[in-house]
């Protein structure tokens, strides 16, 4: 989410002063492209991974200089060359008030294989071959043969609730399953139209500056610049060079 921000203040300059909503609570962004659903686990494509960090959160946490660094997962070690071992950040609760435990992360990591779609995310969990709970805040990941690279693929993927594993497509789209730990709550999504989010004032690496963040889809360069300027929008993405 942090790249996404900066990428959008970067568009911020053609912004007219006069419009410009000094203190709003509402950061609206328009965007060329937005999620494909509202399912975590459903696309692996980018548009949809960055709507995705406003809602929900992943073990592994990529810097601002894409160094790997903490995430819901504290830390991590190799056990042996087939074993990943996670120790998980404690005091973490999801939007719904239950608390994150290593039962939601394996409840995630074995929902993943699953999950159908042009582009789904099983491809981050291909060297998994099994995953054992430890703890409440500690979990073992078995893979197949020697996979050095499993912290970086915990980058892409995001933990739901246990509760939530068996939710089909429809159920996060709905907003019955769109549960996560992230900066912001689900509100509303409308497929190629707004995904509304509210702040979440529990989260756990500091309150979010903005009440309500909207996430507006429009494909068309010309018509995100024209709104831009007209004071619709407070950011948008992909900046034509015109």
């Amino acid at each position: 989410m942090r790249f996404s921000f900066l990428a959008f203040a970067a568009a911020a300059i053609l912004l007219p002063p006069a419009a410009a909503p000094a203190l709003a609570q509402t950061l609206t962004i328009g965007v060329r492209g937005g999620p494909d659903s509202m399912d975590p686990h459903g696309s692996t494509l980018g548009t949809h991974a960055e709507a995705m960090k406003h809602i929900y959160e992943t073990l592994v946490w990529s810097g601002d200089n894409l160094q790997l660094e903490p995430g819901l997962a504290e830390s991590w070690r190799a056990v042996d060359a087939e074993t990943w071992e996670f120790r998980l950040r404690r005091g973490v609760k999801f939007h719904d008030g239950s608390d994150f435990t290593a039962e939601d992360v394996k409840a995630s990591l074995d929902r993943i294989p699953t999950v159908g779609g042009a582009s789904p995310t099983s491809i981050y969990v291909k060297r998994v071959a099994a995953t054992e709970v430890v703890d409440s805040h500690t979990i073992r990941v078995k893979t197949k043969g020697a996979a050095p690279a499993t912290p970086a693929d915990f980058n892409r993927i995001f933990i739901i609730p246990k509760a939530h594993a068996q939710a089909r497509t429809e159920d996060f789209a709905s907003g019955r399953a769109a549960v996560g730990t992230g900066p912001f709550r689900f509100a509303s999504w409308t497929p190629k139209g707004d995904l509304a989010m509210t702040r979440n004032d529990g989260y756990w690496r500091g309150r979010p500056h903005w009440e309500r963040v909207v996430r507006r889809e429009m494909p068309n360069d010309q018509a995100r610049v024209a709104a831009l300027k007209a004071g619709q929008l407070d950011l948008i993405n992909y900046v034509p060079a015109s």
